[in-house]
Parts: structure tokens; C-alpha cells; sequence
């Protein structure tokens, strides 16, 4: 008994040992200059973003869909806020989709750390696929 217990214990901690590090939550999209970006602090996360919630849907034609996901961090020191949101009546550009880093800043209030956005190319070769490049 004392060995299968041995060998269980020793199986996890290889397992713990093998597991890669937490990746970047931003791997995968195009960071986001933040130094015109406003607003940067507020006192709700989600409201940091309302630049990026505005304005979608353009209009009623089409099939406009946005999707919200907030989240907290793996590590537990931050919020992932993910905002998808496609059918633009542009037709180059079906869609973007946004991730955000935002940090506790004070007591009160949050703060934008990072951001990243990726867009669905709407015609072309690339139509459907996301991508952190242009879109033709």
C-alpha cells in the first residue's frame, strides 16, 4: 500500500513539474497601443471598454452579435474581459474581438493594463478566419 502510494504521489509531482507555465492571455492578438486610449482607470471594469461596446451594431440590417466574457485570471491578480462582436456591415471586416487585462488600481477603482484585438475578415481567401492582421 505504501508503495502505490509512493508511486501516485511521485506520478503528480512529475505531472506538476511537466505542466508548462500559465501562457500570455494576449498570445494570439495584436497588442493594442494604450497611450490614446481613454478611458484607462475607472471604477468599473467593464466600463473601460465602452469605447470598444459603442457604436455595434452600426445598424439593424445584417446580424449583428456582441459577446461579453469577464472573467478572473488564472493567477487570480487580474480580470480578463473578452468582447466579440461581428456582423459590421463593413465587408471587408466581419468582426473584431478584443481581450483585456484590467488590474485592481485602488480600492475604488480598475485599471486597463493591457489589451488585444484580432478581426474576421469578411471576404477573400481569409473570409471566417480570425487573424492579427489586415483583413484584403
Amino acid at each position: 500500500m505504501r508503495s502505490l502510494l509512493t508511486v501516485a504521489v511521485s506520478s503528480l509531482l512529475l505531472a506538476a513539474v511537466a505542466m508548462p507555465a500559465s501562457a500570455d492571455p494576449l498570445e494570439g492578438y495584436a497588442p493594442v497601443d494604450l497611450t490614446d486610449y481613454t478611458p484607462i482607470e475607472g471604477a468599473s471594469a467593464l466600463l473601460l471598454l465602452q469605447d470598444i461596446i459603442e457604436g455595434h451594431p452600426e445598424a439593424l440590417e445584417g446580424k449583428p452579435v456582441m459577446t461579453v466574457d469577464l472573467r478572473k485570471s488564472e493567477e487570480g491578480q487580474s480580470i480578463i474581459i473578452d468582447v466579440e462582436k461581428t456582423g459590421f456591415l463593413d465587408d471587408s471586416v466581419d468582426g473584431e474581438r478584443y481581450r483585456a487585462i484590467v488590474v485592481p488600481d485602488t480600492s475604488q477603482a480598475w485599471k486597463l493594463e493591457r489589451l488585444g484585438l484580432k478581426l474576421k475578415c469578411g471576404r477573400g481567401e481569409s473570409a471566417g478566419v480570425w487573424t492579427t492582421g489586415n483583413c484584403p
